[in-house]
């Protein structure tokens, strides 16, 4: 009796401790799910808070730089170029006179075609008015680059002699042309753009500056005197 009384006295206490540790273990569990709970909780909110900061300056950055928007910006077209002409085929005028009458003067008006000053090629050919009543054609037989890096042409007269020639020097706006033919000398200045330019007479200007056409120098008289020895 006594046996069976102590038995039930150590299995009640045994049950009481292991229902108290039983009690405690859940105890800590739960402690352990709140704290889980927390942490991930405020790292929830952190997150978020994080989210609405960013979201915020961008906002901000957004306002204070607004968007530009790219559009493609549409040039006008550039003028349509003369087209080359080829001066190997064909009569092709170089240039006309402007003025009704070039007698006796030393500088007169030309109309170039800037189409035709702009396609000077080797073996080509032009015609150039020099006088109201007679042209002349030059074929361009050499070019080469001069001092300053312009290109220079030179021409053999048609049906000319020797003593008849032309040069012609391109600059980067003008064109000038010296033309010595057997209806005199002149040098053509020409605009290549607009092909407008002046012609001078290159024999009228001598005619004015020496009338008598005296080729000698004078010498003075005491030159010709014996020096004494």
């Amino acid at each position: 009796m006594n046996y069976t009384n102590l038995m039930r006295t150590t299995l009640s206490v045994l049950g009481v401790s292991l229902f108290s540790f039983y009690l405690v273990g859940c105890s800590e569990s739960t402690d352990k799910a709140e704290v889980k709970s927390t942490a991930s909780d405020v790292s929830k909110v952190s997150t978020e808070q994080a989210e609405s900061q960013a979201s915020q300056q961008s906002k901000k950055l957004s306002e204070n730089n607004p968007k530009v928007v790219v559009t493609e910006e549409v040039f006008p077209e550039p003028p349509a170029s003369k087209k080359a002409v080829d001066l190997t085929k064909g009569q092709h005028q170089l240039w006309q006179l402007l003025d009704t009458d070039i007698e006796n003067k030393e500088t007169y008006a030309i109309q170039a075609d800037p189409a035709v000053l702009s396609s000077f090629a080797i073996d080509g050919v032009v015609t150039m008015q020099v006088t109201h009543d007679h042209s002349v054609s030059a074929k361009l037989v050499e070019t080469y680059n001069g001092d300053m890096g312009e290109m220079v042409w030179k021409g053999e007269i048609v049906d000319g002699d020797n003593t008849e020639s032309m040069l012609v020097t391109e600059g980067e706006r003008t064109t000038i042309i010296s033309l010595a033919t057997r209806y005199g000398n002149q040098t053509i200045v020409v605009d290549k753009k607009t092909g407008k330019g002046r012609a001078t007479s290159e024999d009228e200007i001598a005619q004015r500056q020496n009338p008598k056409h005296v080729d000698a120098i004078p010498v003075k008289d005491d030159l010709l005197k014996p020096q004494p020895k």
